[in-house]
């Protein structure tokens, strides 16, 4: 898995906005370990309403399309969850890590 380790190390996010301004809250189960989908709410500047930030690890953009990690995604298709394990979609160097969405 040298490709996840080097994808941690090195990824393009230059087309991201930056939004770690906003304190946002993780919205994955207690125990998550790949926080993965985040949200944050503000009040509207004109007091009427509410804007909602909806915020999705894109570990994707840690890939290399066509690169090994690309082609074992394609394969594994999900993350599969049983009662006491999981085998996740993404190396957990990515997925609990360098894009997950940590606070």
């Amino acid at each position: 898995l040298a490709e996840a380790a080097e994808a941690a190390r090195a990824p393009d996010l230059s087309a991201h906005e930056d939004a770690t301004d906003l304190p946002f809250l993780t919205i994955d189960p207690p125990g998550s370990t790949d926080l993965d989908q985040a949200m944050h709410l503000e009040r509207r500047r004109d007091g009427r309403g509410y804007r909602v930030h909806y915020a999705i690890a894109d570990v994707a953009a840690f890939l290399r399309p066509g690169g090994a990690l690309d082609a074992e995604a394609h394969r594994r298709v999900t993350t599969l969850y049983f009662p006491d394990d999981r085998i996740p979609l993404h190396p957990p160097v990515l997925s609990e890590g360098a894009a997950s969405l940590l606070p």
